[in-house]
């Protein structure tokens, strides 16, 4: 057995010494200290194997309207998260991870991949309607930006935000402290733009709005629409 596995039964363990039985729930707490001491696993082992991670692609050079897309999702499954770059197969890859409790940072990765799958097709379509007759690629960029920002701030009532509690931060908290102790947090600033520019994108954002309130956010597999967290309206 090594120590991910004895973490497994020493949580199982624990679980069964609630046991309303209290014979059982003895055996149960004495087998979980007798496993712990000989695999050297503390109490705060035992709560940071509760967390777990997920991910998805990601950009070194994202735009605000994604961040908020990351920053929503993360927050309506109470998980931290962060963006990591590494060498793989010849080339450099970003991904955003999710952090969490459980199946949470599943449903949060989940939920950025449908969710951003869903604002680039919207974006698409925005761009050979509205905006077809622009040839200038800073300005069509910005005021697709805005039109992401209003979709982004539309689907935020989609999903209903989970609260974690403070000692479920707290476990998050360690845990992000002892893996990643070298995190940076970085600002993603807005685009520069003048005046009239600004004023155009105000529609834009206005346009993104209205378009995101046709967003679906459908039930995970193996997951049920409670877990996700779907507002049905």
């Amino acid at each position: 057995m090594d120590k991910k596995t004895a973490l497994a039964k020493i949580k199982k363990c624990l679980a069964l010494a609630k046991s309303a039985n209290e014979h059982e729930a003895a055996q149960a707490l004495k087998q979980a200290q007798a496993l712990m001491r000989e695999f050297e696993v503390t109490e705060q082992d035992v709560e940071w194997s509760q967390v777990n991670e997920a991910s998805q692609p990601y950009t070194s050079r994202c735009a605000v309207w994604q961040v908020g897309l990351v920053n929503m999702c993360a927050k309506a499954f109470g998980c931290n998260h962060f963006s990591c770059t590494k060498w793989d197969n010849g080339q450099y890859k970003t991904r955003i991870n999710f952090v969490g409790i459980g199946a949470r940072p599943e449903l949060a990765a989940y939920a950025y991949e449908v969710l951003l799958r869903q604002v680039r097709k919207a974006r698409s379509e925005y761009r050979k309607t509205a905006l077809n007759r622009l040839r200038n690629t800073k300005t069509i960029s910005y005021r697709l930006d805005a039109f992401s920002v209003g979709w982004v701030r539309s689907v935020r009532d989609l999903v209903t935000t989970f609260a974690s509690s403070p000692t479920e931060q707290a476990i998050l908290n360690g845990y992000m402290k002892k893996n990643y102790p070298d995190l940076i947090e970085q600002e993603v600033k807005p685009k520069a733009a003048n005046q009239a520019l600004k004023t155009a994108a105000n529609m834009d954002y206005l346009h993104g709005q209205k378009a995101g309130e046709s967003a679906q956010l459908n039930h995970a597999m193996g997951h049920s629409p409670k877990q996700l967290g779907v507002n049905h309206g």
